[in-house]
C-alpha cells in the first residue's frame, strides 16, 4: 500500500540517521553503497511490517465504528428527562442527583459494551444541584427563569427586594446608588472584560443581597440570540445568589424600573453543599496483555443547560470507540481505560481553579497509583461541531509533537475528507487549561485533546452557543463525529502498539527557550549564557533518551519483519516499559520544575510572569518620564492593565476592596486548588498607583505630579527583578540536573 511505503521510507531515513547519531558518519567503514542500500531496504521492510500489523488492527476497528451509536448516547445524556436536574432546562452539575443517575446509566452502558472492571469511582466534590426558580417583578406580568452560578439560592419564600439597575456593575456605576440588601441588575461581558466573580464581589462590597446578570454587547458570549442566558463557573466563594437572564429579559426589567415597578422577587432552588459532596467518575477498561501501562480516553458528563456538544458528544465518542474496539476483537498490549469524568464544569467552591475537579480528584486521590503508568490520555471536548475548518487538528503537550507527526505521516487514520477537506494536520496547537487534560498533565500524564473548533468571533459556535440553551443537537455533524471516532481510535491503537512511547522531552527545552527573552533578562541582570547552557544540557539528556526510544521501536519493527515469536516481541515490550517509566519520570520533572499556571488561565514557565512584569514596569516608568499617560499605544494606562497576567485590569474599574478579594483568590496558596496547586506567582505590588493615575487623567488636570506613582512602580520593578532572577536560577539548576530525572 502506498501509504505504508511512504511512511516506511520516512522511518528508513530516520533509522539511518539514528545509526549516524550513534557514532557512525553515514558511511560505515568497509561497507559499500550497495550494502548500505540493502540495509535501508531492510529498515524499510521492518517499518512496513511493523506498521502493517497496526494497519490491520485499525482497519478492523474502523469497520466496526458506529457514529450513530455515539449520537444516541449523546442524545440520551443531553435530553433524557430522568438524567436532568430540571426536565425543562437540562443541567447536571457536580454531585447532583441527576449526575448520580447519569453515572448509573453510563455504568450500565459500559457493561453492555463489554468493558471489564466497570466502576463508579467516588470522588469528593462540592455539590451543586439546581432545580429551578423564578424572577418576577411586582405590578407586571414579567416572570422569567434565572439560571444560577455556583452559589446558594434562596429559601422557598424567595428574596423580595428592590431591584436596582447598576449598568455594567463597575465601581463608578454604583456611585450615588443605595443597593444595600437589594437586588442589583448588571450587564456583564465575560468574554472581553471581567469574569463573573469580579462583578459579584463588587456587588458584595456595596451591600447587595443578590446579583442578576445578563450578557451585553455583540462581541461577547450568547451572541446567537437575545433570548439566551449564559452561565460559567463562578471562580469565587458562596457570597450571594448570583444568576443570569437574557438580554431581552433584562430590557423588560429596565423598562419596568423606569415605570417605577422595581420590586422583585427572586426564588431560586439552587443548593451548594461545601465539603461533603460526592460524585462519580465512571470507568471501564479493555484489559491489555500487560497492565503495567494505561491508555485513557475520556470526556465529561456534567453540563450546563442541555450540554449536547459540551460534552455529551464526547461521552458518545469514547463509548463508540470502546464498542468498536470490543466488536473488532482488538487485543491491546496495555490496559485501555474509558472514563466519563464528573465535575469538569465546576466542583470546588472558594477558588479560581474551580473546574476539572473530577479529573483532579481522580488522578491525585482516587487513582494516584496511575501516576507514572498512563502513557497517553486522549481527552475530548465538543467533538461533533463542523465549524468549517479545513483540517482536523490536535491540541497536545509539546512533548507529543513528534508522535503526532509520526502518526499523521504514517497515514494510519482512515480518510477524514468528508469532514476536513485538507485531511489531518501534523502541526499541534499547544494545550492549555480549559479541560480535564490539565489535571492529568500536572500529575505525570502526557495528553492530547481534539481541537473542537477553530472558528472564533461572534459568529463562531463558542461565542454564540457555549453554555447557553442553544448548546443543542442542531449543530451536530455526523461527518466530524465520524472523523474523530476513527482518527482517535486509530491514534489510541498506534500508541498502544508502538513499543516505546514517542514522548520527546527535547521539546520541553524548546518550549522553555520560547518562554525566555534574553533581552529582558539582561536588563534584569540575569546570566543569559547560563540559561542557554542549561537548555543544551537538557537537550542532550533528552536526546539520549530519544535514542533509546528509537532503538527499541526500530528493533521491534525489525523483529516483526523477521517473523519474531510472541515471546520475543513480549521481551521487547518488557524492555520498553522500563524506558517508558523513565520517560514519564522525566515528564513529571518537567511539570514540577518548569510548568507554571498564570492566573489559572495560561500555561507558561515559572519565570514568565516575572519576565512580563519586568518588561511592562520598565515601559510604564519610561512612559511616565516621557509624559505619555494614555495614547492608545504606549502610554502608562495603555500598558499597566497587562501587569500580573492582566490582573491589573480590574483596578481600572472596580473598588479596591473588590480587587483585594480577587487578587487574594488568585495568589493565596490555600485558595489556588486543584490544578492550581503549587502554581502561580507573586504579584507586582502597585499599591493603587494605576488607579491613582487613571483618576488624575480623568480629572482633566494638565500638570500632573506622578512622583509618588513612579516610586511605587520602581519599587515593584526591583522586587519583580529579584523574583525573575531567582526563578531563572532555579530553572537553570533544574536543567543542569535533568539527566538525573530519567
Amino acid at each position: 500500500m502506498r501509504k505504508t511505503k511512504l511512511w516506511a521510507a520516512f522511518l528508513a531515513a530516520a533509522f539511518v540517521l539514528s545509526m549516524s547519531a550513534c557514532g557512525t558518519n553515514g558511511n560505515v567503514e568497509g561497507t559499500s553503497a550497495e550494502t548500505q542500500t540493502t540495509d535501508a531496504e531492510k529498515a524499510e521492510e521492518a517499518a512496513e511490517a511493523g506498521l502493517e500489523i497496526i494497519n490491520e488492527a485499525i482497519a478492523a476497528f474502523v469497520q466496526k465504528a458506529d457514529e450513530s451509536f455515539g449520537y444516541d448516547v449523546a442524545c440520551k445524556l443531553a435530553y433524557d428527562k430522568e438524567l436532568q436536574s430540571t426536565p425543562e432546562y437540562g443541567w447536571r452539575m457536580a454531585g447532583s442527583e441527576a449526575e448520580h443517575k447519569a453515572a448509573n446509566y453510563l455504568s450500565d452502558l459500559m457493561k453492555d459494551i463489554g468493558l471489564e472492571d466497570v466502576e463508579k469511582v467516588p470522588i469528593s466534590v462540592d455539590s451543586w444541584d439546581f432545580r429551578g426558580g423564578s424572577l418576577t417583578i411586582d405590578g407586571t406580568e414579567l416572570e422569567m427563569v434565572p439560571y444560577p452560578y455556583a452559589t446558594n439560592g434562596t429559601d422557598e419564600n424567595g428574596l423580595t427586594a428592590e431591584i436596582v439597575d447598576v449598568g455594567t456593575g463597575t465601581m463608578d456605576e454604583y456611585e450615588g446608588l443605595d443597593v444595600k440588601n437589594k437586588i442589583v441588575l448588571v450587564g456583564v461581558d465575560q468574554y472581553n472584560e471581567q469574569w463573573i466573580d469580579v462583578y459579584m464581589d463588587e456587588a458584595d462590597v456595596h451591600g447587595a443581597a443578590a446579583i442578576v446578570t445578563y450578557p451585553i454587547g455583540n462581541e461577547g458570549y450568547a451572541t446567537l440570540s437575545d433570548d439566551d442566558a449564559n452561565v460559567h463557573d463562578v471562580c469565587d466563594s458562596d457570597i450571594m445568589p448570583c444568576v443570569s437572564i437574557s438580554r431581552n429579559e433584562a430590557k423588560a426589567i429596565q423598562e419596568a424600573i423606569k415605570e417605577g415597578k422595581d420590586k422583585a422577587t427572586l426564588i431560586l432552588d439552587n443548593k451548594i453543599s461545601i465539603g461533603d459532596g460526592k460524585a462519580y467518575n465512571v470507568i471501564g477498561r479493555i484489559k491489555g496483555k500487560n497492565s503495567d501501562q494505561i491508555i485513557v480516553l475520556s470526556g465529561h458528563y456534567d453540563k450546563y443547560f442541555w450540554g449536547f456538544q459540551d460534552d455529551s458528544t464526547a461521552i458518545g465518542l469514547i463509548m463508540s470507540i470502546a464498542k468498536a474496539m470490543k466488536e473488532s476483537g482488538y487485543e491491546p498490549q496495555n490496559d485501555i481505560y474509558f472514563i466519563a469524568h464528573a465535575a469538569e464544569e465546576w466542583g470546588t467552591s472558594g477558588t479560581q481553579s474551580d473546574y476539572t475537579t473530577g479529573a483532579w480528584e481522580m488522578i491525585n486521590h482516587a487513582r494516584p497509583e496511575w501516576q507514572g503508568k498512563i502513557i497517553g490520555m486522549l481527552n475530548f471536548e465538543l467533538p461533533a461541531i463542523n465549524d468549517g475548518a479545513d483540517m482536523l487538528e490536535f491540541q497536545s503537550v509539546p512533548e507529543f509533537e513528534n508522535l503526532i507527526k509520526s502518526f499523521v505521516k504514517a497515514e494510519l487514520a482512515p480518510g477524514v475528507t468528508d469532514a476536513y477537506t485538507e485531511g489531518i494536520s501534523d502541526e499541534i496547537t499547544p494545550s492549555g487549561v480549559q479541560e480535564d487534560g490539565i489535571s492529568y498533565r500536572l500529575a505525570v500524564v502526557p495528553y492530547i485533546v481534539n481541537v473542537p473548533f477553530s472558528q472564533d468571533g461572534p459568529e463562531g459556535w463558542y461565542q454564540q452557543r457555549y453554555h447557553t440553551a442553544h448548546d443543542d443537537s442542531d449543530t451536530y455533524s455526523k461527518e466530524v463525529m465520524t472523523a474523530n471516532i476513527t482518527t482517535y481510535g486509530a491514534l489510541a491503537i498506534y500508541i498502544d502498539r508502538m513499543p516505546a512511547l514517542e514522548l520527546d522531552l527535547s521539546l520541553s527545552a524548546d518550549d522553555m527557550e520560547g518562554f525566555f527573552d534574553s533581552d529582558i533578562a539582561e536588563t534584569a541582570g540575569i546570566d543569559v549564557s547560563s540559561y542557554e547552557k542549561g537548555l543544551n544540557v537538557m537537550r542532550e539528556a533528552a536526546e539520549a533518551q530519544n535514542n533509546k526510544i528509537n532503538d527499541v521501536n526500530n528493533r521491534y519493527k525489525k523483529a516483526v519483519a523477521d517473523g519474531a515469536s510472541d515471546e520475543e516481541l513480549a521481551k521487547l515490550y518488557e524492555e520498553e516499559r522500563v524506558i517508558n517509566a523513565s520517560t514519564l519520570k522525566a515528564f513529571k520533572y518537567v511539570q514540577d520544575n518548569f510548568v507554571n499556571i498564570i492566573n489559572t488561565e495560561e500555561v507558561a514557565s515559572f519565570h514568565s510572569a516575572y519576565q512580563d512584569n519586568t518588561a511592562l514596569l520598565e515601559a510604564i516608568i519610561a512612559a511616565i518620564d516621557e509624559g505619555e499617560l494614555a495614547n492608545d499605544e504606549d502610554g502608562v494606562l495603555d500598558i499597566a492593565y497587562m501587569l500580573n497576567g492582566g490582573g491589573e485590569y480590574s483596578k481600572y474599574y472596580f473598588n479596591p476592596e473588590t480587587v483585594a478579594v480577587v487578587d487574594d483568590m488568585l495568589t493565596d496558596p490555600s485558595k489556588t486548588r486543584n490544578y492550581g496547586t503549587g502554581k502561580g506567582f507573586v504579584y507586582a505590588d502597585t499599591k493603587g498607583a494605576t488607579r491613582s493615575i487613571l483618576e488624575k487623567v480623568m480629572s482633566g488636570e494638565k500638570e500632573l505630579d506622578l512622583t509618588a506613582e513612579k516610586a511605587v512602580y520602581e519599587a515593584a520593578l526591583d522586587a519583580q527583578r529579584i523574583l525573575y532572577k531567582e526563578s531563572v536560577e532555579k530553572e537553570v539548576e533544574a536543567m543542569n540536573d535533568f539527566a538525573e530525572a530519567f
